[in-house]
């Protein structure tokens, strides 16, 4: 049912922007490897991911909507699961920020549970360096209800760079997790539409802790200038997922 959900969501988005409605969008594609190592020993854990985002505004209105597709490859120390991630997101952008509600569905192989996501996300432009941003919402899966609530700021010390930080918590059927992450990414010139990036999160689940380290590129089209001016006219990267783990 909520894969058929989706699948309609993007046919009215396809109808939508045949009809006119929907503007130019914008969009990116993205990959990266996350390295993850248990503090209490056992080995590590690759996560290789590639994900992609379409956004286009409604008309001549300050909304948007915006589609988003993942894939998780996990291996290593016993794990081998398959991640497919899908989302649909509606938000409005205005001159200091963006305020937004999403959903989305992550489906597992291996037997594991398959989850949806449900939240609403709000980001403030503090200025030309400095983008304060929140998210909160609720999970659904293998029978179970939970929550998820985090904060970000990220910090342009030049227009090519951006420097961040967030603190995420998930809870669901028995399952505490916080992440705290640490992330560097910079484009290869100052209106360049590929960036790359590399961050360290710190993880902990139910007492048992991890550290991950990550590295991966980001190609952005249609948006224009500086890598400040390509996040915040390009697709959400923030409110769309429940924890940095996914997407």
């Amino acid at each position: 049912m909520r894969i058929r959900i989706f699948g309609a969501a993007a046919g009215v988005m396809a109808a939508l922007w045949a009809s006119g409605a929907l503007a130019q969008p914008v969009a990116m594609i993205g990959a990266g490897n996350t390295d993850i190592l248990s503090t209490q020993g056992g080995g590590h854990v690759d996560d290789w991911s590639v994900n992609g985002a379409v956004a286009t505004p409604v008309g001549a209105s300050r909304w948007k909507v915006q589609g988003d597709a993942a894939y998780n490859s996990l291996s290593g120390n016993g794990a081998d699961v398959r991640i497919t991630n899908l989302a649909a997101t509606l938000f409005r952008e205005g001159e200091h920020g963006r305020l937004g509600v999403t959903a989305g569905h992550n489906a597992f192989t291996n037997g594991l549970s398959s989850y949806t996501n449900y939240g609403a996300f709000g980001e403030y432009w503090a200025g030309e360096r400095t983008t304060l941003a929140v998210k909160a919402g609720t999970i659904q899966g293998g029978g179970d209800h939970g929550s998820y609530y985090g904060a970000q700021i990220v910090a342009y010390p030049r227009s090519s760079l951006a420097l961040s930080a967030s603190y995420e918590h998930l809870e669901q059927g028995g399952a505490d997790i916080s992440v705290s992450t640490a992330q560097a990414e910079t484009s290869l010139s100052e209106h360049s539409p590929l960036s790359l990036r590399a961050g360290y999160a710190y993880v902990d689940l139910n007492g048992i802790h991890a550290n991950a380290w990550t590295a991966g590129f980001t190609w952005r089209f249609g948006a224009r200038g500086s890598l400040v001016q390509r996040h915040r006219s390009g697709p959400d990267t923030w409110g769309v997922g429940a924890t940095t783990l996914k997407f």
